[in-house]
């Protein structure tokens, strides 16, 4: 009798090429990135990694993108590299291929997208999600979770994995991955434990590097008013960003989720990569950013007092109030297509243009945004018909936005 080895991912495979047909269909065409399967650690470091499953989750992949590996193993774009190297700082004897150093990658949208739709940041939920029927929803939904129910499957049955470690990296990682790995590992140990078998259920848990689990560091508290900034107790921003504008506390979180991820085979060695990237870019805590940013903001909203870090006292309630009000001045504009875009259609200064024209200005681009062609209120005087026709353009364009 032949002896024939099992896919790496037997029970995942065909779960995992019936989502790709839903996402293919869903997305027009898009093809989905395929799982790799994960090469073997080198033997001393496979003795000591322990029984659980290593995760990514991640939003998307990049444009163009070929896939999650080279054909050595290797990452294939930059976010994906940026982290290979990070752990391969760690270790002072071994160096790991992209594909040693997490059991499963995925993507929230599966194929490679655009970074910018219509001027704006790819998002899953608005470009892709939202858009779907219903029905449409629930087919990805429940394709998506059976590809994580074939591999927790495959992970329990043939790896004897005890449960995983997930870094969901972003935003919309960290709201949809615990969703959907929640609706899969149930389903996932009953099916392990009828083909084991077993008269009891496997033990398959999911965990996160958390603030409260002492894993990830706390944000640096603002030296001015003692607080620290909000932050999610397991938020870990995209890699990404530590190529142009992630802080230096949010360096420090990623360094630190890697480490954890990675603490059975780190043993005594840190992951310190994305904090040594930070002179390059500017040593700032979190509130340091977050205010440099307001500070910014409010410049471009035409604020001319003193900011709070020229000041040599606390800034008084007048002062807090223009500046906020110039900050909330910079959004408008920059909902109207930015300052230029503004001065160029009332033809003067952005610091001459007026409250009530920057509301009208954003008016006219929700009821653009709602369908309604006639004239805008800045150009002439509306007729009855069209205030009634403008009015309900607007209410349109959010109703849209809701749904």
């Amino acid at each position: 009798m032949s002896f024939v080895e099992k896919h790496h991912w037997e029970n995942a495979l065909p779960l995992l090429e019936a989502h790709a047909e839903t996402f293919c269909q869903l997305s027009s065409g898009n093809q989905a990135h395929q799982l790799p399967v994960p090469k073997a650690l080198p033997h001393q470091l496979a003795a000591v990694r322990g029984d659980r499953t290593r995760v990514l989750a991640l939003h998307y992949p990049p444009p163009r993108s070929p896939g999650y590996l080279t054909s050595k193993g290797d990452a294939t774009d930059a976010t994906t590299r940026l982290l290979a190297s990070a752990v391969n700082k760690a270790f002072q004897e071994h160096h790991l291929n992209f594909d040693q150093t997490f059991d499963v990658i995925g993507d929230l949208y599966d194929g490679p997208h655009d970074f910018k739709v219509d001027g704006r940041d790819f998002n899953f939920e608005t470009h892709f999600f939202d858009k779907l029927s219903p029905e449409e929803q629930q087919a990805w939904w429940e394709t998506k979770v059976g590809t994580l129910f074939g591999i927790i499957v495959d992970e329990i049955v043939q790896r004897g994995r005890k449960g995983a470690d997930v870094l969901a990296m972003g935003v919309l990682p960290r709201k949809w991955w615990p969703e959907l790995l929640a609706a899969a590992v149930p389903l996932a140990r009953e099916q392990a434990r009828r083909i084991l078998g077993l008269t009891y259920l496997p033990p398959y848990d999911i965990a996160y590097p958390s603030t409260s689990g002492g894993q990830l560091p706390p944000l640096t508290p603002d030296e001015e008013t003692g607080r620290a900034p909000s932050c999610g107790d397991i938020e870990i921003q995209h890699p990404c960003g530590a190529l142009s504008f992630m802080s230096l506390d949010q360096r420090a979180r990623l360094d630190a989720g890697l480490q954890w991820l990675h603490r059975h085979i780190l043993g005594d060695s840190h992951v310190v990569y994305f904090r040594r990237l930070t002179p390059k870019f500017g040593d700032y805590s979190e509130a340091e950013r977050r205010r440099a940013q307001a500070d910014a903001k409010a410049r471009e909203g035409g604020f001319e007092g003193q900011l709070p870090d020229e000041l040599d006292r606390p800034p008084t309630e007048e002062e807090e109030k223009a500046m906020k009000a110039a900050i909330a001045r910079a959004g408008t504009a920059r909902l109207c297509g930015g300052k230029k875009a503004v001065e160029k259609r009332l033809d003067k200064p952005f610091a001459q243009v007026t409250d009530a024209e920057l509301s009208a200005l954003l008016d006219d681009a929700k009821a653009r945004e709602g369908g309604y062609a006639g004239p805008s209120p800045l150009d002439q005087q509306l007729t009855a018909t069209q205030k009634k026709s403008r009015i309900a353009a607007i209410a349109r364009a959010g109703t849209a936005r809701l749904c």
